[in-house]
C-alpha cells in the first residue's frame, strides 16, 4: 500500500503486539551526485522511499509512541500532532512527519 508513495505517507493498523497499533511511514532519502568534472555541482535526486514501522502504545491514559509517552486522547490527536512535528524525537531514523494518510480499500463482502 505504501510502495511508490511520497515522503510522509503513512497508515495506522492494528499491531501484532496485543493492545497496540503500528504506524508504517514512508521516508525518502536524498542523494547527491557529482555531475561536473571542473567544479562540484550538487544535484539532489529522490531515492525511492523506505517504509519504517513503529509501535503506538495504547494505555488507559491515551496513545503514544515510546516511554516517556507523549500521550494523546485518540489516534486522531496523535496523528494531528505528528503532522506538524517530526517523529525524530522517538527515533533518529524517523525524521519525517505524518503528512499523507493512505487508506486501505476494504474487501468486498462475500454473499
Amino acid at each position: 500500500l505504501l510502495a511508490g508513495k511520497p515522503d510522509g505517507a503513512f497508515l495506522i493498523r492494528e499491531s501484532s503486539k496485543k493492545g497496540c497499533y503500528a504506524c508504517s511511514v514512508v521516508i525518502c532519502f536524498l542523494s547527491s551526485i557529482n555531475v561536473s568534472v571542473t567544479s562540484w555541482l550538487l544535484v539532489l535526486r529522490r531515492v525511492d522511499g523506505e517504509v519504517k514501522h513503529c509501535v503506538i502504545h495504547s494505555t488507559p491514559r491515551g496513545f503514544g509512541f515510546a516511554e516517556p509517552y507523549n500521550l494523546y486522547g485518540s489516534l486522531k490527536e496523535l496523528v494531528l500532532h505528528y503532522r506538524q512535528t517530526s517523529l525524530v524525537q522517538h527515533n533518529d531514523s524517523l525524521n519525517v512527519r505524518l503528512t499523507y494518510p493512505v487508506y486501505a480499500q476494504m474487501p468486498s463482502v462475500c454473499r
